[in-house]
């Protein structure tokens, strides 16, 4: 799934997460350049503990402090 550029946010990323807990499909994402910050981070981490489907995970230019 490519979402680069689309100025995605915290609660956008939270819903997403939330996706991400129960998908089986989804193998790629690309969330590049998006406007994720600290608490967006930490819902993808979450998230990402429990997916075992996910093996190209792709976060660059973000607004992380």
């Amino acid at each position: 799934m490519r979402n680069k550029q689309n100025w995605i946010g915290d609660e956008g990323v939270k819903q997403l997460a939330i996706a991400l807990k129960t998908n089986t499909t989804l193998k790629i994402l690309n969330l590049a350049y998006n406007r994720i910050e600290n608490h967006g981070a930490k819902y993808l981490a979450d998230a990402l503990k429990i997916n075992q489907v996910m093996y190209i995970f792709v976060l660059i230019e973000l607004n992380l402090y």
